[in-house]
């Protein structure tokens, strides 16, 4: 085998590897847990909506919604942001039942991250501090995500790259008869 076809293979090993590998390092940020977590049962309203990311968010770029079960706003007070944790008071005259908080914040990366958690509590009165089970929620996270174009990329240079190894193999095979 030829030096040149030993490293244009080492070459596709090399992008399946990276490839295979990326995801993981490119991935965004996430919800990592938030308070009330996704789909809890309060027996009180909780006093703040807390929701911790796996990293800091983009400065300024936290939002954070909420609605009652017939969509109706409700009026939450303004986050605030302290590393990784973005903080949002719920107001105490709300009355039982069921809510959506719905957060929106941009990843260190520059790619918008957002997502919801239904909850609901059974009775108005507020409590002195969050909600305290602090469970992973499931965020269901929309995000413009340019990394899916760099797969395909990475995917049509190891088949070029495999058609180069061909190439030269069919034509070392026709030199060697």
């Amino acid at each position: 085998m030829t030096s040149l076809l030993r490293i244009l293979i080492s070459a596709v090993l090399a992008l399946f590897a990276i490839a295979l590998a990326a995801p993981a390092s490119w991935a965004h940020d996430q919800l990592a847990s938030s308070s009330p977590s996704s789909g809890q049962a309060l027996t009180q309203a909780p006093s703040q909506i807390v929701l911790t990311f796996e990293e800091a968010p983009m400065e300024g770029t936290a939002a954070v919604t909420a609605t009652d079960s017939s969509g109706k706003s409700v009026e939450i007070g303004l986050p605030s942001v302290s590393d990784n944790v973005v903080k949002v008071a719920w107001p105490a005259n709300t009355p039982a039942g069921s809510y959506t908080v719905n957060w929106r914040v941009v990843s260190d990366d520059g790619h918008p991250v957002s997502g919801q958690i239904p909850f609901s509590y059974t009775s108005a009165a507020a409590t002195t501090a969050a909600a305290t089970p602090t469970a992973t929620s499931t965020p269901s996270t929309s995000s413009d995500s340019s990394m899916p174009v760099l797969i395909p990329a990475l995917g049509a240079a190891a088949l070029v790259l495999a058609g180069i190894i061909g190439l030269l193999i069919r034509r070392r095979s026709s030199q060697d008869s």
